[in-house]
């Protein structure tokens, strides 16, 4: 029971979530490099065009800044052309700041909102086209590198894309964690019955498996991970530890309910208790 609840704190501590009485008392996790790049789900070089004052509350966090930004070049994900980024996060020790110009940013999806999947280092400005970048996996220290060099590395840390069978296709691109029953119907959606469908047949699939925990949809990445572990419980289990780090969230389906659930809850429940809701890995 100790270590669960160990776990459990880990995992909220990591996303951002533990908002205790005394804030000194919170730390901020830094993701590495590597780990900043497969936990987001998007990456761009934007131009923020306003920052305005704002106060919106999410589950976690209120956010006192707004920036309206457009897409210059797309890294990772599915940004669009416009982009509202929220930062200014009521988290002091690492919260965003947001400024107009040229940045390279990290983003995750927190409810509605698109905000920093790494802290501070989530929105690194770019100025004279040179930014404060990794010197090394760590963030620290950081130093001054060309944007050319920063994206290359980037896409160098990019998975090459797979070729997917019929019912992983479905669910790379998924947009929600679905019960077994959604809708007024109240029968399976095409997620769960592609979920399904994989299950017996996940071994025959790893490189594509491990391919979709990397470059999926947030709710992929969950349902790839759950499809691996099936299938190679060590490495189920690595790609669950690097959800139980992710600050993102996805949408969770059951009947006719739809509610944001963060995927560092989901990836602790899978990997301390082996069940997440209907989701179950014994």
């Amino acid at each position: 029971m100790k270590s669960k609840i160990i776990s459990a704190f880990l995992a909220a501590s990591i996303a951002g979530t533990v908002t205790m009485d005394n804030p000194a008392l919170a730390k901020a996790y830094f993701a590495g490099k590597s780990e900043m790049v497969q936990n987001s789900e998007i990456i761009a070089v934007v131009s923020i065009k306003t920052v305005e004052k704002t106060k919106q509350k999410s589950t976690n966090w209120t956010y006192s800044e707004k920036a309206r930004a457009t897409v210059d070049t797309v890294l990772k994900g599915k940004p669009g052309r416009e982009l509202e980024i929220y930062g200014g996060e009521d988290f002091i020790c690492a919260r965003c700041s947001l400024k107009n110009g040229k940045a390279l940013v990290f983003l995750n999806h927190n409810g509605d909102l698109l905000t920093g999947s790494n802290w501070h280092l989530s929105i690194r400005p770019i100025e004279k086209n040179t930014l404060e970048w990794f010197d090394g996996e760590n963030f620290q220290p950081l130093k001054t590198t060309p944007l050319p060099v920063v994206l290359d590395q980037i896409k160098s840390m990019l998975p090459k894309s797979q070729k997917l069978t019929a019912p992983l296709n479905v669910l790379f691109d998924a947009d929600s964690l679905d019960d077994q029953q959604v809708g007024e119907g109240g029968g399976p959606s095409k997620y769960r019955q592609a979920f399904e469908k994989a299950l017996p047949v996940a071994s025959q699939h790893m490189a594509e498996l491990q391919y979709m925990t990397e470059a999926g949809s947030p709710a992929g990445r969950v349902y790839a991970a759950m499809l691996l572990y099936h299938a190679d419980k060590e490495k189920g289990k690595a790609a669950l530890v690097s959800l139980c780090r992710c600050n993102g969230t996805v949408k969770y389906r059951s009947g006719c309910e739809i509610m944001p659930e963060g995927i560092w809850k989901i990836g602790e429940k899978l990997y301390s208790d082996g069940k997440y809701l209907t989701f179950d890995l014994h």
